[in-house]
Formats: structure tokens, sequence, C-alpha cells
């Protein structure tokens, strides 16, 4: 296949599966034993398109506006790189290896620079490094630092009582 082809695979993963939440869209380009590699997210079990659906579905769930912007993609041979931005509204429940991060209503936003290696028109390795897992950390410690102080807040209406 051609570069240009390898870049519109990896461009539908990005838009079409994470920005527009068609998930099926992962069997069509994605390669059934391909492990992603994220090292900011080791730990996470995510071989395979099925676990890879169910990554991309928990995401769409608690960022339910969730829009990635490819800013940049170069292409040699089989390896396609791309740079990209995410945002959208922390709506829902997100499931991290840090725990479920409950709602928290924030706008957030992350960029990310993702290798592709994409053989016979399917996506077969990737490594992103992304600046989101620092980001869910901030949701995590917000929503914690959030129900704190409405503990605190609840605990001083009890004792003026």
């Amino acid at each position: 296949m051609s570069t240009e082809e390898n870049k519109a695979i990896v461009r539908r993963l990005l838009e079409e599966v994470w920005s527009e939440g068609k998930f099926d869209v992962i069997n069509e380009i994605v390669d059934n034993d391909w492990i992603p590699e994220d090292p900011e997210l080791r730990g996470s079990p995510r071989n395979g398109t099925h676990a890879e659906r169910l990554f991309a579905k928990s995401y769409r769930h608690g960022l339910p506006d969730l829009e990635y912007t490819i800013t940049q993609m170069i292409a040699e041979g089989d390896t396609v790189v791309a740079q990209w931005t995410a945002k959208g509204t922390h709506m829902g429940e997100i499931n991290t290896k840090w725990g479920v991060i409950p709602p928290t209503s924030h706008q957030v936003s992350s960029w990310a620079l993702g290798l592709f290696r994409v053989t016979e028109g399917r996506i077969k390795e990737r490594e992103v490094y992304w600046q989101g897992a620092s980001l869910l950390r901030k949701l995590w410690e917000s929503k914690v630092w959030e129900l704190a102080q409405r503990s605190d807040q609840e605990g001083e209406g009890e004792a003026s009582s």
C-alpha cells in the first residue's frame, strides 16, 4: 500500500473511531492481534480489537463530545507518524488504571504523538505518547478535591446546627 493509503487508515482510527464513535471501523482497520503500546498507560490490558473497542467506548462515554484534530501526519514505508489534539467535556465516568474517575463537567484537552505500523491495510502496531495520563490524574485529583470540600462544607453545616 502507498504511504497515502497508510495515512488514510490511521486517519480513520483517529477521526472515525475516536472522534465520531464509529467503533465497528476498528474491525476494518486494526489487526486482530495488535498490541497497542502506550507507555503512559502501562498496566492497562488492551490487546486485540475487542479490548481497543472497549477502551474507545469508555473514553467516548466519559467524554461524549470527544474530538480529535490531526495537526501533522507523515509517512514513510509502512510507518505513519501522527500528532493530534483531543478535547471534550468530562460528562461521564472514565475507567482508568487508577480507578474510575467520576464526571467533573470540566472541559479537557491534551495532545498526543503516535507511531503506527500499517501493513496489508491494517494497523499492526501503535505506540502513543500523550499528555492524557497527566490530564486523567488531574481530573481524578479535582474530583477528590471537590468531594473533600463538599464533605468539609457538610461538616460545617452540622456543627452550626
